[in-house]
């Protein structure tokens, strides 16, 4: 290997092997020790098999042959077993490097540590499950890929019913139209803020049920592309107690017109806040 390639090759934060066709490992550079806890020398004898768990192998060997056979690079998700016995969770981009015959010789691996990205995707989940809102999360076409507890609660869906389809299963059908045209417009213009503003709008429960929610949007930048991550608040008793409130407020109305006495409603500061018929006939 010339030395430029050999220096670029060991300086390499994501571990690099090479392996012959029946997974004898024939190279590896220093992050490669790293990650697995086993010395260079060791990992030279050694077999790439050595490194997958059981529950793996399978998987593995699946790659391997997609990879000869197509001749494209495959990128796939397993755990690597250390030397201490661990498994540390690893992203694997495997590729056939071919000998001067142009048929493939050996098997070369860039091999990523996911250890960080998955203790964040933890404390992401964790948050979105222990979240008292309903939380919902898809992508640019509206199907659904994340939800938590309480949508479930929200709507009588389990979740492996909800992962994959549609959100629009979740808004009842006469609003779905507007519902599409509301998603398109907000990835266009992407930034957190509440959906429908100024709109009333609804959810349907598995049994066909409405009722009525708020929807905060907050656009989310993954390496898959765009996401929506939505909060969905079921307002019903809010709607019940507003409506409540607003039959007192024209019973008093009502009453107050009707009243053969003067009256004036003044705040605090005395100022004239309401008063009746009677109190404007009288006063002109």
């Amino acid at each position: 290997m010339p030395k430029q390639f050999e220096e670029i090759f060991e300086a390499s934060k994501d571990a690099i092997g090479y392996a012959a066709l029946d997974g004898g490992i024939l190279l590896v550079n220093r992050a490669f020790s790293e990650l697995t806890g086993f010395s260079r020398e060791e990992l030279l004898r050694m077999n790439a098999q050595d490194l997958i768990p059981e529950q793996h192998k399978e998987q593995r060997d699946r790659v391997v042959t997609q990879v000869l056979q197509a001749g494209e690079p495959v990128e796939y998700e397993i755990e690597y077993l250390r030397k201490n016995g661990s498994q540390v969770p690893v992203s694997i981009t495997v590729f056939a490097v071919k000998g001067d015959d142009g048929k493939p010789a050996g098997l070369a691996a860039i091999v990523r540590n996911l250890t960080e990205r998955k203790r964040a995707e933890e404390q992401f989940r964790l948050v979105v499950e222990s979240s008292p809102n309903g939380i919902v999360m898809v992508d640019k076409s509206g199907t659904i890929l994340l939800v938590n507890q309480q949508i479930e609660q929200l709507f009588g869906y389990g979740r492996a019913e909800l992962i994959g389809q549609p959100v629009e299963m979740l808004v009842p059908p006469r609003m779905r139209s507007h519902h599409a045209g509301d998603r398109e417009i907000f990835f266009a213009h992407s930034e957190p803020r509440a959906m429908g503003k100024g709109r009333d709008l609804y959810g349907m429960r598995k049994d066909g049920q409405e009722f009525p929610l708020e929807i905060g949007l907050n656009p989310i930048r993954t390496r898959g592309g765009m996401r929506v991550l939505a909060s969905v608040v079921d307002i019903s008793e809010r709607k019940r107690a507003e409506q409540t409130l607003q039959k007192e407020r024209d019973f008093i109305d009502a009453v107050l017109e009707i009243a053969g006495a003067l009256v004036v409603v003044l705040d605090r500061k005395g100022r004239i806040l309401r008063f009746n018929r009677t109190c404007e006939q009288t006063t002109g």
